[in-house]
């Protein structure tokens, strides 16, 4: 009789569990260009911040001074100061431009 019990609890889970990615998936599509690879999007401005500065602190001294740049250059990001929107912008400029190169 336990199993009885149990058995019906564990379809419910199932079958709440199934609707939920769904939604999830229709309402990510219509963010996105069509045709861009990488969508503009707060968190991909930020990791290409991150990224560039990275390689820009790789490039001038090595891993640590890589390390260094990709954590300030992500933190500038995150900030509303007029760094963050020089950083921001400079990501954009090149999401915009690695989607075009790779059509």
């Amino acid at each position: 009789e336990e199993e009885a019990e149990a058995a019906p609890a564990v379809v419910e889970k199932e079958e709440e569990a199934a609707p939920a990615p769904a939604p999830a998936a229709a309402a990510a599509a219509p963010s996105e260009p069509a045709g861009a690879l990488v969508p503009i999007k707060e968190e991909t401005v930020e990791f290409t911040a991150g990224l560039l500065g990275g390689i820009a602190g790789f490039a001038v001294g090595g891993p640590i001074l890589g390390a260094i740049g990709a954590a300030i250059a992500n933190y500038a990001s995150k900030t509303d100061e007029e760094v963050g929107e020089v950083v921001s912008a400079v990501s954009k400029s090149a999401i915009e431009t690695w989607n075009y190169l790779s059509r």
